[in-house]
């Protein structure tokens, strides 16, 4: 059998993360190849997480609840290889296990995260001929000017170079000279007949508005959303609120039964685009790390000619016309495709 081994951000706190790798998984597995996604640590303290996680869980515990459907949901539908070693470097052996390597999506070039592990994202350890990416995202607009030549290499050990913002395209071209693709999101690469396949079995009976927020939800926002809810007769449900502990299939149900969604996600509105659910995307106020990744939200609106649908440009929240966009989407949808085609050709 064909194998395929996958390097991305991890962890079991993140749905957007748990959705791309489900999602890379997915469309690699429709060109035959076994897959696995690899993960390592420095010492055995996180492997030992989801025990202490699911101890807190059965007492009660929100962050902890939400943790296990995380993980479950990960360890039912995600085959995963845990690695332990100080350096955070592969065995040796490795590349000869695989026949591939891919690396994405999700922010894997982003230099102000994960900085211990950038070679991995790379695929230093792999030949070049072995080195897959899907729609990698730098999640910032420039790379620092020390870290300049550490990426061209990084970048120049790819066959095939992509990028999932229009922002990632430039840095590829400012710092190799090469052209890269501009692909979508892999979770846009599946349908939502595939994603289908793992929605939860129930859903709420009253319509709502499904709040998505992973920054802070100032006064304004809360009274727009307070205000739709009420002009509508609408539930307002809160993914993130202090009582919620929502699992993966249970996130995707909400989503694409919801009246409206409301969020600062990438993966959220993605999610909201490929289901045809209206949506109002809002940027980040706070000063953090994700609060200047915004390009990555703003190049998918962009993408699917949905600028209109930020926070304060909205006229009509919950109507939304998809028309153009899902005309958009399955055009990328075959470039998505093509470019997988061509890196797995290239062995």
């Amino acid at each position: 059998m064909k194998k395929i081994a996958i390097l991305t951000l991890y962890g079991y706190s993140n749905f957007g993360n748990r959705f791309q790798n489900y999602a890379v998984q997915q469309i690699i597995n429709k060109y035959g190849y076994e897959t696995d996604t690899l993960v390592l640590y420095q010492s055995y303290k996180p492997v030992l997480r989801p025990a202490y996680f699911r101890a807190k869980a059965l007492f009660g515990d929100i962050k902890a609840k939400r943790y296990m459907k995380l993980y479950s949901f990960s360890k039912k539908h995600i085959p995963t290889k845990t690695f332990v070693n100080s350096a955070l470097e592969l065995p040796e052996n490795i590349k000869a296990q695989y026949d591939f390597f891919v690396t994405g999506s999700d922010q894997v070039w982003n230099p102000l995260i994960r900085k211990t592990e950038r070679q991995n994202f790379f695929l230093s350890f792999a030949e070049k001929n072995q080195r897959v990416c899907v729609s990698p995202s730098f999640g910032v607009e420039g790379i620092p000017e020390e870290l300049k030549s550490i990426y061209t290499d990084g970048l120049n050990g790819f066959n095939n170079l992509c990028a999932r913002e229009q922002s990632g395209v430039d840095i590829i071209k400012e710092l190799t000279g090469r052209e890269a693709e501009l692909l979508i999101d892999p979770t846009l690469a599946l349908t939502k007949d595939e994603w289908s396949k793992i929605f939860a079995d129930t859903k709420p009976e009253k319509d709502y508005i499904l709040v998505a927020m992973l920054g802070n939800l100032s006064k304004d926002k809360q009274e727009y959303i307070k205000g739709i809810a009420e002009n509508n007769n609408l539930d307002i449900i809160d993914i993130f609120s202090v009582g919620s502990a929502y699992g993966p299939d249970e996130v995707l149900t909400l989503i694409d039964n919801a009246c409206l969604v409301f969020t600062d996600s990438f993966h959220f509105t993605a999610f909201s685009i490929n289901f045809k659910t209206p949506f109002v995307v809002s940027e980040r106020e706070e000063d953090s790390i994700d609060a200047v990744t915004f390009s990555r939200i703003d190049s998918l609106l962009n993408a699917f000619s949905l600028p209109e649908r930020k926070f304060g440009k909205t006229e009509d929240a919950l109507n939304c016309d998809f028309v153009s966009a899902h005309k958009t989407l399955e055009a990328e949808r075959e470039k998505f495709y093509r470019f997988i085609e061509k890196s797995l050709n290239s062995h």
